[in-house]
């Protein structure tokens, strides 16, 4: 029962979160549009819980095809 409650408030508050935000995002998703090329969104497969892969999105915040290098050095160090 606990889990049910649980699970039904978590669902309830990410989607006012959601409707509130969805102006932010949506300023948000222009800018990158606007500003360079490539997709708004980032795409990375990852491991999740019992080592199910999942689908992470989130905004884009490099430039496409950028040079690697100044991360390496950053990582080097």
């Amino acid at each position: 029962m606990f889990s049910v409650i649980k699970r039904a408030m978590d669902v309830a508050g990410s989607a006012m979160l959601l409707a509130v935000l969805s102006p932010v995002f949506t300023t948000l998703a222009l800018a990158i549009k606007l500003t360079s090329k490539g997709p708004v969104f980032f795409r990375q497969q990852r491991i999740g819980q019992y080592g199910k892969p999942f689908v992470l999105l989130k905004f884009r915040s490099m430039y496409m095809d950028s040079d690697a290098a100044a991360h390496m050095d950053y990582v080097g160090s």
